[in-house]
């Protein structure tokens, strides 16, 4: 067995104003619905985790980017781990 540590990613309203603005279709990811679950290294404690998620967020950033609007041009620019932190949520 293998010990992993769990990532939840909800939107939060930064994300959904980018996706709002995308088109004007009306829909919108659910933050109470919508999340993704990503397995990520085991911690100890919340310092530990947010430094695994400060390791990944990149890749976990444009998944999420991806997963809402494949051109890579309507995505925000300058994608830090601040902005990141802004617009989705962290570690469970």
């Amino acid at each position: 067995m293998l010990n992993r540590g769990v990532l939840i990613v909800r939107p939060k309203q930064p994300y959904l104003d980018w996706a709002a603005g995308l088109d004007d279709s009306g829909l919108l990811p659910d933050p109470s619905d919508e999340k993704t679950i990503y397995l990520i290294p085991s911690f100890e404690s919340d310092e530990q985790a947010w430094k695994i998620v400060e390791r990944v967020y990149s890749e976990v950033f444009e998944n999420e980017l991806n997963g809402w609007h494949t051109d890579e041009t309507a995505w925000p620019q300058n994608r830090d781990f601040k902005m990141f932190s802004d617009i989705l949520t962290g570690p469970a």
